[in-house]
């Protein structure tokens, strides 16, 4: 039975590419150039679809997925699925997880509009977030915690009024450590 993590419900959204074929084409195919070992190029075609998952600790599964056509982008595509489902299923989950894809202020404000809490991940592509989740790191003293045989750490930042015209709430930042190192206290020390 699907169940909530922590107390919400939580939708995942990414993209995925399948159906591959060096001969095999339709309207729909996007197309790249590969180069084989040998040195010679190919065209080989394929579908690209983003999806989202409803996610549960014992079970997920696809709740719906749309296409991403040639010449546009994940994010595109994202949106509109993002729109159908929050059409389609508004009470099915509460949270909505991307990568750093979706570290965007378009696809935030639609599930701000639609009192949906969203979660991307951080990278270090995105230089200026990333650097002020790092200079807010130094204000605080992290969470500690051990999951298997993995230490974590945790900041829990509180942001308003910056990021491309959106105010995220918070910036959750997280380091996990290796299995030889260990905390005392929040300190850490290393075997």
């Amino acid at each position: 039975m699907l169940a909530p993590c922590h107390g919400m419900w939580v939708g995942v959204v990414d993209g995925h590419e399948q159906i591959t074929s060096a001969y095999c084409k339709c309207k729909y195919c996007k197309s790249r150039t590969v180069t084989r070992k040998d040195g010679i190029k190919d065209i080989q075609y394929y579908h690209e679809f983003t999806t989202f998952i409803l996610a549960g600790p014992k079970v997920s599964f696809i709740l719906d997925l749309e296409p991403i056509l040639p010449g546009e982008g994940e994010i595109t595509s994202a949106y509109r699925l993002i729109e159908r489902v929050l059409a389609n299923y508004p009470k099915a989950f509460s949270v909505v997880i991307g990568d750093g894809l979706y570290l965007k202020e378009t696809v935030f404000n639609l599930l701000k509009k639609h009192h949906k809490y969203a979660i991307a991940v951080l990278k270090e592509e995105r230089r200026q977030l990333f650097e002020e989740a790092n200079r807010l790191s130094l204000l605080s003293e992290p969470e500690s915690y051990r999951q298997g045989r993995t230490y974590y750490r945790v900041w829990d930042h509180s942001i308003s009024g910056c990021w491309d015209g959106c105010a995220p709430r918070g910036c959750i930042e997280d380091e996990g450590l290796a299995p030889r190192s260990r905390f005392t206290g929040n300190r850490l020390q290393t075997a």
